[in-house]
């Protein structure tokens, strides 16, 4: 303390005849001068002394590591000028010991000492524990020491944690690269559930869409019963999910309802079965009945359609090819929704839209 106090330069000043080194290593003073002048440096030590201001605090152990480092001494150091506080410290043996020249100046000390590093640690999942074995992850644990050098310290000794000590200026910096790293390596599985008519119309009409998904990452799609098994980093399943989560967007499920002689027994004959096949290969639609009766299913008469070339909320009746492989349709439903180019309506000489199709065109917005 004396040395922070600058003890040693203010005597040799005042008594210019004498010398006093301050020697830290063997925790003692040397003075040399005339009898009176060494009595009186003494004097002015006991008395120094005498007006600092101890205390002593509880402290993590495992700081100890941390503190003991020079390039940590030397940053306390300098956050020690910067608040103009003049005090020295020791950690040890679980204490904080801080001596300054008043009690106001002591308290700042010993907090700017505790709030210079930080403890933490990062859980390593089941899924990590073989990352954390890699020569990847060794890479990272040097780079960031050789960066941070003397500012950070990692302790592996607890299983299943990676425990960080560091000073308070990189923490977050450390502890980011620690988690993107975790998060870019490691292999996550989830379910992604959807209906399964759903299931049926992206895995039998959409599976380039489907696929589309999964290219340039690492993510690996199964299909289940009722859902997608995705696995990948959880970057890449977050990634994947929304653009799953697009698509079925795009399906529209419409109620269909139709009352005629023979048709329940049509529809499960092979005759039905093929019309069945036909529509749903032409349009890329999954039709399902109630008479069905299937399960896992809601027991009505419905259509599911992609967007995109397909038309949303109407129902195919009939449909041929004309000349020059031009598909002709009749279609039952709004046709606002139809997914075309253009619709070309008979109007007046004024154009006018407050009845009939125009009227329809213009409340649903595309005017």
């Amino acid at each position: 303390m004396l040395l922070a106090d600058k003890f040693d330069r203010e005597m040799v000043t005042k008594y210019t005849g004498a010398k006093v080194k301050i020697n830290i290593e063997k925790h003692g003073i040397e003075i040399e001068g005339v009898n009176s002048e060494v009595k009186d440096i003494q004097a002015e030590m006991e008395k120094r002394t005498n007006t600092y201001t101890k205390i002593q605090k509880t402290s993590p152990i495992k700081l100890e590591k941390i503190y003991k480092s020079t390039i940590v001494e030397e940053y306390i150091g300098h956050k020690f000028e910067q608040a103009s506080v003049i005090a020295v410290w020791e950690a040890d043996n679980g204490k904080l010991n801080v001596i300054s020249k008043t009690g106001e100046m002591v308290d700042k000390a010993v907090a700017i000492v505790q709030t210079s590093v930080k403890m933490c640690s990062v859980q390593v999942k089941a899924e990590q524990k073989s990352i954390i074995e890699t020569s990847k992850w060794k890479e990272l644990v040097e780079q960031l020491s050789i960066k941070h050098h003397g500012k950070l310290i990692f302790d592996m000794s607890e299983e299943s944690k990676i425990a960080m000590l560091s000073t308070v200026d990189i923490h977050n910096v450390v502890l980011e690269a620690i988690n993107n790293f975790l998060d870019t390596n490691t292999k996550y599985v989830e379910m992604w559930h959807v209906k399964a008519n759903t299931l049926q119309l992206l895995t039998q009409h959409h599976k380039h869409d489907v696929l589309q998904i999964t290219m340039g990452t690492n993510v690996t799609l199964t299909e289940h019963k009722v859902c997608f098994e995705i696995s990948g980093t959880k970057h890449d399943i977050e990634s994947a999910k929304r653009k799953l989560d697009t698509i079925v967007a795009k399906i529209k499920a419409q109620p269909y309802s139709v009352s005629k002689p023979g048709i329940s027994t049509l529809w499960k004959s092979q005759k039905g079965r093929d019309i069945q096949h036909v529509v749903e290969t032409a349009h890329r639609v999954i039709l399902k009945s109630t008479f069905d009766k299937r399960d896992d299913e809601d027991h009505t008469f419905d259509k599911g359609a992609m967007a995109g070339g397909h038309h949303l909320g109407c129902n195919v009746i009939a449909s041929c090819t004309g000349q020059g492989k031009t598909m002709i349709q009749v279609i039952l439903g709004d046709i606002t929704d139809l997914d075309v180019d253009v619709i070309i309506y008979s109007a007046n000489e004024l154009l006018d839209l407050n009845s009939g199709l125009g009227k329809a065109i213009l409340a649903k917005g595309i005017f």
